[in-house]
């Protein structure tokens, strides 16, 4: 398995870790928190303002005219913001990812449509990409040319930043590489000459503590996208067993996948804009409880409120939860993921009639 420095999850949940609150004894350190940051959303798509379109136009630059930057991260207000790009690799500026960075770039300069911000607001961004720090001087030549290209054509730029990860014997650690100013002053102190994010014991791996364990829009090498498919559903199976067990009975066992999904990334998936990877991520999960059951030995329709995305399931009985319980526990997620091919957008539609 690769160094989990170049998996782009592994680096969206460095990210989420230094943005989200934890226990001062916790092993990651909310580093931008700490700097008044919070998430403001993840895969939020920022569409190009018209008068910006022309311009790029204009000048035949190839861009992305509506980008999805991994997160974005909001302080003062959302007066002010970083917008953070995570990349397993560096790139060249003649590739085909640099038309993703030139649309960042382009559209953090001025947040304020993308975001539907009052036209007469203050705003401020600093875009930053985050990278295995041995590919940081790479990608930051690539940003100061696409910066210097962008700017040679008349179309504004936002700062540009790169900050690398390096895995040291104690943990991972964010160092600085970008030129004075592209960060604000406060974040490139708190960062200094290299800080630790995340804290391990020798042979320990951080990735038991993700927010967020898979996104089906993220490309990760086979072994790191298996071994992270298969920690998501757990989770998911995890919480119906957990919803189960908390079932009144006589009563109903009421149970909703966009929930198990919520409670499965700690509540982040409310953050998540991407919404085509959010909808086919509760499709896999729906198609995953319903195939739970059914191998289980369910003996009656399983009933799929379709408007609510809820399935209910009537409990007479202790017998009748323990029954489904036992379902539920011999769900087999790795097996299941083995068996379909998540890439596929349209394979889990729901069927008509539930």
């Amino acid at each position: 398995m690769t160094s989990p420095l170049r998996d782009p999850i592994f680096q969206l949940n460095c990210v989420l870790w230094m943005l989200e609150e934890s226990p001062r004894e916790a092993p990651t350190r909310p580093l931008l928190r700490e700097r008044g940051y919070e998430l403001h959303s993840i895969g939020n798509r920022l569409d190009m303002p018209p008068a910006m379109r022309l311009r790029v136009a204009n000048h035949g630059l190839e861009v992305v005219y509506a980008p999805a930057p991994d997160v974005i991260a909001a302080r003062n207000h959302q007066s002010e913001y970083l917008v953070l790009e995570c990349k397993g690799t560096s790139f060249a500026s003649p590739s085909s990812t640099a038309k993703q960075a030139r649309g960042l770039l382009a559209i953090a300069s001025d947040l304020r449509g993308p975001l539907g911000l009052p036209a007469g607001s203050t705003v401020s961004a600093a875009t930053a990409y985050v990278v295995p720090e041995t590919d940081a001087p790479a990608m930051q030549n690539t940003l100061q040319d696409l910066s210097a290209e962008m700017m040679a054509g008349g179309v504004p730029v936002s700062p540009a930043a790169v900050l690398g990860l390096a895995e040291r014997e104690d943990g991972v650690y964010l160092l600085d590489r970008h030129p004075a100013g592209s960060l604000p002053a406060d974040v490139a102190g708190a960062i200094g000459d290299g800080v630790r994010v995340v804290e391990l014991a020798e042979g320990e791996s951080a990735r038991h503590l993700y927010f967020i364990p898979w996104d089906p829009s993220v490309a990760q090498a086979e072994p790191e996208a298996t071994l992270c498919k298969r920690m998501l559903f757990e989770r998911v199976l995890a919480e119906f067993l957990a919803t189960a067990g908390r079932a009144m009975v006589p009563g109903e066992l009421r149970v909703s996948p966009p929930s198990l999904l919520s409670r499965a990334t700690f509540g982040l998936a409310s953050r998540w804009k991407g919404r085509n990877e959010v909808t086919n991520v509760v499709r896999a999960i729906r198609e995953f409880l319903r195939q739970v059951l059914i191998r289980g030995g369910m003996d009656q329709p399983i009933p799929w409120d379709q408007t609510t995305d809820t399935l209910t399931i009537t409990l007479k009985t202790n017998e009748d939860r323990e029954r489904i319980l036992r379902m539920i526990e011999d769900g087999q997620p790795a097996e299941w993921l083995e068996q379909h091919d998540l890439r596929q957008q349209t394979l889990f539609e729901p069927e008509e009639g539930g």
